[in-house]
C-alpha cells in the first residue's frame, strides 16, 4: 500500500501538502538593517521610531499565505503593527 498524498485546492501550488507550515528561511542581520535603512527605521503603517518603539521586520504577504523573502515583501514595522496584522497581507 502506497502512500498518499493530500494537495492544495485546485489552481494553487501543486507541491504535495504534509500538513506542516511552510519552511520559513532566516532573514540575515545584513538583509534585516538594509530593510530598516531602505525604511528609514521608520514603521511603514504608523510611523513610529525608534527609541519609543521596537521595530520588526515584516512580510507584506505573510509566510503562512505564501510569502517570500523577497525585499519587496519585506518591510519594518514597530511590534504593536507586526503582531496586530497577524497573517493578513496589508499593502501600507
Amino acid at each position: 500500500m502506497g502512500v498518499r498524498v493530500k494537495f492544495k485546492d485546485e489552481g494553487e501550488d501543486k507541491r504535495p501538502y504534509n500538513g506542516y507550515k511552510p519552511r520559513r528561511f532566516v532573514v540575515s542581520l545584513k538583509t534585516r538593517f538594509q530593510i530598516f535603512q531602505r525604511d528609514n527605521f521608520k514603521c511603514v503603517y504608523c510611523g513610529a521610531t525608534p527609541p519609543d518603539t521596537l521595530l520588526h521586520l515584516d512580510h507584506r504577504v505573510a509566510v503562512a499565505n505564501g510569502g517570500t523573502n523577497d525585499w519587496e515583501n519585506l518591510v519594518t514595522a514597530c511590534a504593536e503593527c507586526n503582531l496586530g496584522k497577524g497573517t493578513e497581507d496589508v499593502d501600507p
